[in-house]
């Protein structure tokens, strides 16, 4: 059943009820403060009976060479409704994906990366789209039907603000943004079959559309290759 954005407080960063972020770094194995993610295979896909591909010998990654500018789409898929409002339709094949070595996590390499599994896409006109990694869906487990928890179209979007709640097989979480700004499309598709978030990541998993107020935060995120670098490299 969709949750109403009237039980929580609206545009404040703050979390309805969930474990909170640092219990959720702890959890996940990852190191507060560096660039570590530990080898938790149940619970992120990792492979850790073969010691040998669990961390890669060196920083190269696998198989696509790192883009030099900040992804953006040329052709983004996108359309305008009736009413002049903008409407994101999302591809129907996957960008080039990148594989996370030791894991069966993909990584697509045409947008930007958090380092909380929040990915960022670049559109025109300062909007981007925001979803979860396929990392993230793998530490989450499924989402069933109606365990998203999502701001509404218009609500103020706050760097490092509540982003949305998801609940998962393995675990519940509330997820925070990299970017600040105005979400002016939703996917209310994910209040009817929350699954394909986890089957397309990528493609109809997307969150929202934002209208970015500070499109400088994008900087600080990481490209496609850093991320994939980051969720592989327990030394970094």
């Amino acid at each position: 059943m969709k949750k109403s954005n009237d039980e929580k407080s609206k545009n404040t960063g703050s979390a309805p009820s969930g474990i909170s972020r640092r219990s959720f770094l702890k959890s996940t194995g990852l190191i507060t403060g560096s660039l570590a993610l530990t080898s938790i295979a149940a619970a992120t896909g990792c492979n850790s009976e073969d010691p040998t591909t669990t961390a890669p010998t060196s920083t190269t990654p696998t198989t696509t060479a790192p883009p030099t500018t900040t992804p953006t789409s040329t052709t983004p898929p996108t359309t305008t409704a009736g009413n002049g409002d903008f409407v994101y339709v999302p591809p129907k094949t996957n960008p080039p994906l990148e594989d996370t070595v030791g894991c069966t996590s993909k990584v697509a390499t045409d947008r930007l990366y958090s380092y909380e599994h929040v990915w960022v896409k670049p559109l025109h006109d300062d909007l981007a789209v925001i979803g979860l990694s396929d990392k993230m869906h793998l530490l989450l487990g499924a989402v069933e039907r109606g365990e998203v928890t999502l701001l509404s179209k218009g609500s103020d979007l706050a760097y490092d603000g509540w982003l949305g709640n998801f609940e998962g097989q393995k675990m519940n979480v509330d997820m925070y943004s990299p970017v600040s700004g105005t979400i002016v499309q939703v996917n209310e598709d994910l209040y009817v079959n929350a699954l394909i978030m986890q089957a397309e990541p990528y493609l109809r998993g997307w969150i929202y559309v934002v209208k970015l107020s500070k499109p400088e935060e994008l900087d600080s995120l990481l490209t496609g290759i850093e991320y994939a670098i980051y969720n592989t490299n327990p030394d970094m």
